[in-house]
């Protein structure tokens, strides 16, 4: 995992992609507001090592995503956020 976040024209090719500006079903919805950054930042630093600074950003766009999703957004709408 990165320890910050840098994203590059080559990372968002796939917001020209159709599907991006679907939203989500139910169950992608249900699937994302289930996920726990903070749980599996600590799965992932004792089972695998992998530093602090990469969970964090792990868990800030974890956040992100369900906060996005929460307000009806679209991957493409989340891309630009990012980009």
């Amino acid at each position: 995992l990165p320890d910050r976040l840098e994203v590059y024209t080559s990372d968002i090719a796939w917001m020209s992609w159709p599907q991006a500006k679907v939203p989500f079903d139910k169950a992608t919805q249900e699937y994302i507001m289930s996920l726990n950054g903070p749980s599996d930042a600590l799965l992932l630093a004792r089972s695998v090592g992998i530093r602090r600074e990469c969970l964090r950003l792990m868990e800030v766009t974890t956040m992100l995503l369900q906060i996005a999703t929460s307000h009806g957004l679209t991957l493409y709408d989340i891309g630009t956020l990012m980009y």
